[in-house]
């Protein structure tokens, strides 16, 4: 009978051991739902964080406004009406803080077309005595909140155009110093330095565009028509015309309202009578030329047509604005539609803040609207994630991950398929190279070793497993690529003179034991298949070597290259699978050689009793009564591959690409948080991609190890029943 110490004693350990078991319960369950709650907001779209209502004082009754912008803070808003210059509010209260004339403009009558590039800075105005003013507006900040938003205005050159041009639309080209203006009998006219005019157009166009970097025009027609010209060599050269159809409905042309760039200006947003919005670019194809091609075009629609249209100035997120008051708010790339906004009134201006967090709708009385919007990740979706994307620039929709550019206009590429893709191919070739080995060594161990030996050799195999996986990562990319690079059709004919070497060797083993029974000892063959394993390595590397000299010119690569069309990288998924193998080799042969010895020895007696040799008891009996063990064993180093980090990361090129030759490199998932992380912005979209890529790696495990173990109990009832 227990004394009560040891009753005590027992209660205690039960305590200590019931409370370690729960808190790595819940230690385990904490991080996933931190991993899972860092990861959350990327799903969420963007909201409107608060709402204001107001009016603009100051404004003449009749005056019309021609142009309306807010600075990058939404501190300032800067109205340019058609009788007078500029008038700068404050957005929070409407009340008019400063009043500006454009000069040379004075007396010059009203106003009939205004633009403001605000990006660059380039402006342009139009007046109805044929005055054509050329500048720059600039916002200037104070160094601190408290102080005002003023507007800089600075003129470039100033033209005097003729009564018979009158202009309703007018953009400037600041680095070249050419204009381009639209007359309100739908011609386009452009103006070039030292006073040279030419009409481009004679047939109508509804709207046009003109970029700020290089001299390239868009031109929109109402019957659909898109043009695009480039100016080289003091001309327009003409790059597309072709006509775009409604979406859904391709024998309907689309009748083109309005146009925009987005940041970098490659991609054209265009947007038409019917209400849908598109996204279009230059495509170089492989013989090298360029062709224009609508890669977006699955936004939901806005009732009315498109009669504004404006991008972000920080990603690639546009306003869509219909007559009635109607706004859309889009991402090209991720093809979201993030935000719509409804107005009770028709819209003079709309206004998309520069950093695309805030949104300003100015009806012609100088009522205004005025919405700030939190819209951190509106690159995210699903498709944007998991499916086919038609990124700026590529032929076609791909799985493309790029998570950085060398530009702000740098378009995010975050398709975690390559990601995954990359984990499993990895994961694939280590147990190519794992499971035989790690399997056929337990069962030799296990079944045919002798005990003395088989003392020594398992401890050796665990040994292996206190190996840091930062220690094989090092020598496979310092040693074993550089070898492999040097010596592959040697390594890949080990693949088939290995087993016809064993295979020859058995057989001469056992003509020698039938004829000299008595004169070798036995378990003797350990010595003999290393033996054989030595000739074999060294046959095929010479092989391999001749091989290279007389087929492939001295050089596998380059005649991989021309003959086979493959690439090949020295860090590829062959060194990976070598090196991470012989990671996971030690736990698959620890649990299966464990598996294999918990059989009872009774059954494996009986079946030697009955007549069978050992290895039909191995094959009839040993191997379906451990199967349970077996497989859980594998599934549980296939858990091990997918997490491997160091391993992956130095012994491969972290190539995201989508082919399964050995011969190149991938990226894994657990490699890309390590990557990725120092240049992870804290709670960006990146970082909380990141923590998504966690959550992945987290669920793959946890289901696989979940369906290892339906699994495995399925087998041993199985058997068990048997």
């Amino acid at each position: 009978m227990a004394t009560p110490s040891a009753r005590w004693i027992d209660r205690l350990a039960r305590g200590i051991i019931t409370l370690g078991g729960v808190g790595v319960i819940a230690a385990v369950l904490g991080i996933l739902v931190f991993i899972f709650l860092e990861q959350l907001p990327l799903w969420r779209g963007a909201r409107v964080q608060s709402e204001m209502d107001g009016a603009l004082e100051g404004l003449i009754p009749g005056e019309r406004m021609l142009l309306a912008r807010i600075d990058e803070r939404q501190r300032a808003l800067a109205v340019l009406g058609d009788r007078f210059g500029w008038r700068i509010y404050d957005l929070a209260s409407g009340r008019l803080q400063d009043s500006l004339p454009v000069p040379g403009m004075e007396r010059a009558g009203r106003l009939r077309a205004a633009w403001w590039h605000v990006p660059s800075g380039a402006a342009a105005l139009f007046a109805e005595d044929g005055r054509l003013w050329l500048g720059q507006f600039r916002w200037e900040h104070p160094q601190t909140d408290a102080g005002p938003v003023r507007l800089r205005i600075q003129p470039d050159s100033l033209w005097q155009l003729s009564d018979t041009l009158a202009l309703r639309e007018v953009q400037y080209h600041r680095n070249t110093g050419i204009w381009v203006g639209l007359s309100a009998q739908g011609k386009l006219y452009a103006g070039y330095p030292g006073g040279r005019i030419e009409a481009l157009l004679v047939d109508s166009v509804s709207t046009y565009l003109l970029a700020s970097r290089a001299p390239v025009l868009y031109v929109g027609g109402a019957e659909g028509r898109l043009r695009i010209y480039r100016y080289e060599g003091r001309a327009w050269q003409g790059l597309t015309d072709t006509v775009l159809t409604t979406p859904g409905q391709p024998n309907r042309q689309s009748r083109i309202r309005s146009l925009a760039l987005l940041i970098g200006e490659r991609s054209l947003v265009i947007g038409d009578a019917e209400g849908h919005v598109r996204v279009g670019f230059f495509v170089r194809s492989q013989g090298g030329a360029e062709h224009f091609r609508i890669a977006h075009e699955e936004y939901r629609p806005l009732p009315g047509p498109i009669e504004i249209l404006q991008s972000s100035e920080r990603n690639r997120c546009f306003l869509a604005v219909d007559p009635q008051g109607r706004l859309g708010l889009y991402h090209a790339t991720s093809e979201r539609t993030l935000l719509t906004l409804y107005t009770s009134l028709p819209l003079s201006e709309a206004i998309l803040a520069p950093r695309g967090d805030g949104v300003l709708a100015i009806t012609a009385d100088g009522a205004y609207r005025h919405w700030r919007l939190e819209n951190p990740h509106p690159e995210v979706s699903l498709k944007a994630l998991f499916g086919k994307i038609w990124y700026e620039g590529y032929e076609g929709p791909a799985f493309v991950w790029q998570s950085t550019g060398g530009s702000d206009d740098f378009e995010p590429k975050l398709s975690l398929v390559p990601l995954i893709f990359g984990t499993l191919k990895g994961t694939l070739y280590a147990l190519l190279f794992a499971i035989p080995v790690a399997l056929l060594g337990a069962i030799y161990t296990a079944q045919f070793l002798h005990p003395r030996w088989r003392g020594v050799v398992k401890p050796m195999v665990e040994l292996m497993a206190s190996l840091p996986s930062v220690v094989l990562g090092f020598v496979a990319a310092l040693v074993v690529a550089p070898f492999l690079s040097r010596a592959v059709p040697g390594v890949l004919a080990v693949f088939l003179i290995l087993p016809l070497v064993v295979i020859a060797g058995a057989l001469l083993w056992s003509r020698i034991l039938a004829r000299y029974p008595r004169r070798i000892p036995r378990h003797m063959e350990v010595f003999l298949v290393f033996a054989l394993v030595v000739v074999a390595l060294l046959v095929s590397i010479e092989l391999g070597a001749l091989i290279e000299r007389i087929w492939m010119r001295g050089s596998f690569p380059d005649w991989a290259r021309e003959a086979l069309g493959l690439s090949y990288d020295q860090r590829n998924a062959l060194v990976v699978g070598f090196a991470m193998g012989f990671a996971v080799i030690p736990l698959i042969f620890t649990l299966a050689e464990d598996a294999l010895s918990s059989v009872p020895r009774s059954y494996v007696h009986a079946s030697l009793a009955l007549g069978a040799t050992e290895w039909q008891t191995t094959l009839r009996i040993l191997l379906p009564a451990a199967g349970s063990g077996i497989f859980s064993a594998i599934m549980i180093g296939f858990g091990r591959a997918v997490g491997e980090t160091m391993i992956v990361l130095m012994a491969t090129g972290n190539t995201p690409i989508l082919d399964w030759s050995p011969f190149n490199g991938f990226r894994a998932l657990s490699a890309n948080i390590a990557v990725e992380l120092p240049e992870a912005p804290y709670q960006g979209t990146l970082y909380r991609v990141l923590f998504l890529s966690g959550l992945l790696l987290f669920g793959l495990t946890f289901l696989v190890n979940t369906a290892a173990e339906v699994v495995r109990l399925r087998i041993r009832r199985k058997y068990q029943r048997a």
